[in-house]
């Protein structure tokens, strides 16, 4: 992978880290505008009919994450180096997923069984000990 793709890949991980952020504080925002008197007071703030705790708030919260994720040349040669390793990951083949898929389900039903027949002997077992 080439110098340019690794840089589109970790710009474009950390715009999706920030739209997190922006949905997290908004939604803190919202929290704590319900229960926090110095928040709530910020409802009567409009910016062209949009609430400044809804959106704005979060929006620079999101922007502030963005540029220092962006900015920071630790957090980025850190994400260049995760990108650099992913491409270094073997993938395993469709067939090998269909496989290793029905062997883990086989096991989970050969498991439940299992479990099953020893929960209803202990059952057994201790209903038989109680007398019931």
């Amino acid at each position: 992978m080439d110098k340019q793709n690794i840089n589109k890949a970790v710009t474009f991980g950390f715009a999706i880290a920030a739209m997190l952020v922006w949905w997290v504080s908004g939604v803190l925002f919202q929290t704590l505008a319900a229960g926090v008197p110095a928040v709530a007071s910020l409802k009567v703030h409009n910016i062209a009919g949009i609430e400044l705790y809804q959106v704005v708030l979060p929006l620079l919260v999101a922007f502030t994450a963005f540029l220092y994720l962006q900015l920071s040349s630790k957090r980025r040669l850190w994400a260049e180096e995760v990108v650099m390793e992913t491409t270094k990951v073997v993938w395993p083949s469709q067939k090998d997923v269909q496989v290793s898929t029905v062997v883990v389900s086989i096991m989970l039903i050969v498991s439940g069984v299992i479990l099953f027949g020893m929960d209803a002997l202990s059952s057994s077992v201790i209903d038989y000990i109680l007398g019931r």
